[in-house]
């Protein structure tokens, strides 16, 4: 298992290096990452509420969250006819769906459901989209912040409970029983470490220190609740893992969940300090 989860961390690695060092190609590579990831979390998504007798047409909201993914990362998006007729198809599909449905309810409940998918998942996925197109370097410190305190939380954690034998303090038990204040408290110190790192000794951005310290502490809780997120999701659908796209790793909720929260609110800030 762990080989596994170490041989696709190598290989996202150099996915994500290739698109930050290339000037070429570095975007389009990001755009078509962004517009897969979108169209693979969405099905994922809909395959895990399946299991709550929730079904929906995840196959083709996949597809359509994909594609508008696609469109909204490229310039030729913001023609007019084309914006009009990516926010008209799947409004026109639906009620085209329900017109011809032979089972109205189940019908209903599969677009409800479908509406949902798209409403959960583009959000983060325009979110990290929008901060690599803005600026690579922006996006790889929300994502190296947001990773490191993940990260920081589970060694120490895992090591804290090695050192007291098993007695580690749960912070959330109904939730996620290994999650420990521990953890929690080493998790913060490292993502604010690798915050001031970043800032002040790689030279990602010229900020003040204080501005360093909040968005460490900010992107970690962030992305603690987005753990806890899909932890109660996986536990109310009777599921270890999101899926198994990612040998090691799971599935792409499994690597999405801490952005849930910050990929969005960190893309919004972003473009409200950018716009003013």
């Amino acid at each position: 298992m762990f080989k596994f989860r170490i041989i696709s961390f190598t290989a996202l690695l150099g996915v994500l290096s290739f698109i930050f060092f290339n000037q070429t190609y570095g975007v389009t590579v990001f755009l078509a990452l962004a517009a897969l990831v979108a169209g693979l979390a969405i099905y994922e998504l809909g395959s895990m509420l399946e299991k709550l007798d929730l079904p929906s047409f995840k196959l083709d909201a996949a597809f359509f969250g994909a594609t508008f993914v696609w469109l909204f990362g490229n310039s030729f998006f913001w023609q007019y006819w084309l914006m009009a007729a990516i926010i008209l198809l799947p409004i026109i599909l639906g009620w085209g769906a329900l017109l011809c449905s032979k089972e109205f309810a189940y019908t209903a409940k599969k677009l409800a459901v479908s509406a949902g998918l798209l409403l959960l998942t583009l959000p983060l996925i325009l979110g990290l989209m929008l901060l690599g197109v803005a600026s690579l370097n922006i996006f790889a410190y929300m994502v190296l912040v947001t990773k490191s305190g993940d990260t920081g939380a589970y060694c120490i954690g895992m090591l804290s409970n090695k050192i007291t034998k098993g007695h580690n303090h749960p912070v959330a038990p109904h939730i996620s029983p290994k999650k420990s204040i521990e953890g929690t408290v080493g998790g913060l110190v490292t993502a604010v470490g690798v915050s001031v790192l970043l800032g002040q000794c790689c030279g990602l951005f010229a900020v003040p220190l204080s501005w360093l310290l909040l968005a460490g502490i900010l992107l970690f809780w962030g992305g603690f609740f987005g753990d806890l997120t899909e932890s109660v999701l996986k536990r109310g659908c009777g599921i270890k893992d999101s899926g198994r796209i990612l040998p090691g790793m799971g599935g792409v909720w499994d690597v999405l969940d801490s952005f849930i929260y910050n990929a969005p609110a960190f893309g919004l800030i972003f473009m409200i300090l950018k716009l003013n």
